[in-house]
């Protein structure tokens, strides 16, 4: 792939390129990276919805999370049937990841398991870009930002966790890349936006959006927004952990 499209580009420079053409000239780093990004979400869903097909996907945790969207799409919200039983629980009872909620319009389109796998490895693929953005705000030249988010893709650790079933927290990785970005391009209201949707991936993610909150204090010297990302997101974190859950259950 990589000399197939070297070779299209040093071709192009010997025709009067259109500006379409000249962008792709000029970005050869991000045009790898977006076909890499292409085979990622190709070859793994193909791998997940495999193991769905041939029986290895399991109820810890595709049955229960792919029940739980499906109840909530047909009015009965974050309900699952309890682990531990037979009858109908909040799955609010175990976890908060409450992006579930989030994902049911999806099921408008394919009411199937494999929507959720899909959109695991589209979402959590997509967190390479944000690894290249920030590889080149922190002034690394382009083709050693496109090594990082090659690698990103190469991890084998996220590679088995788009596999194994589906985990709503799997997602909080792009989330909070994202949030991290929009953090040192110092966008507050995107940071906000993409911290809130990680932590609505499972309860102890805020954990993480504090320390966030703790690196716009001590490193940017944001200190109002900075101070309520702390407050706030250790508020709900203990609120979760030892409130809303055990009650809940």
């Amino acid at each position: 792939l990589s000399i197939l499209v070297f070779y299209l580009l040093n071709r192009m420079q010997k025709v009067k390129s259109s500006a379409f053409l000249i962008w792709i000239k000029t970005h050869p780093y991000e045009i790898l990276l977006v076909a890499g990004y292409v085979i990622f979400v190709y070859y793994f869903s193909f791998i997940s919805f495999l193991r769905f097909e041939n029986y290895y996907a399991g109820r810890f945790d595709l049955g229960n999370m792919e029940q739980t969207v499906w109840n909530t799409l047909h009015g009965h919200v974050f309900e699952f049937t309890n682990p531990n039983g037979t009858n109908i629980v909040s799955r609010l009872a175990f976890h908060a990841d409450f992006l579930l909620i989030v994902l049911t319009p999806f099921y408008w389109l394919w009411q199937d398991p494999r929507t959720l796998l899909f959109l695991q490895v589209l979402v959590t693929g997509s967190g390479t870009f944000f690894v290249y953005k920030i590889a080149r705000h922190l002034k690394l030249a382009q083709s050693l930002a496109f090594v990082f988010a090659l690698l990103y893709l190469l991890n084998p650790s996220l590679q088995r966790s788009v596999i194994y079933d589906f985990h709503a927290v799997t997602l909080a990785t792009t989330f909070l890349l994202a949030a991290f970005y929009a953090v040192l391009k110092k966008r507050f209201w995107l940071f906000v936006l993409f911290a809130v949707l990680a932590g609505i991936t499972k309860e102890q993610i805020w954990a993480i959006i504090a320390l966030m909150g703790g690196y716009i204090v001590i490193i940017q010297r944001k200190y109002l927004i900075g101070a309520l990302t702390i407050i706030l997101s250790s508020l709900i974190f203990y609120l979760l952990i030892w409130v809303v859950i055990p009650q809940a259950s």
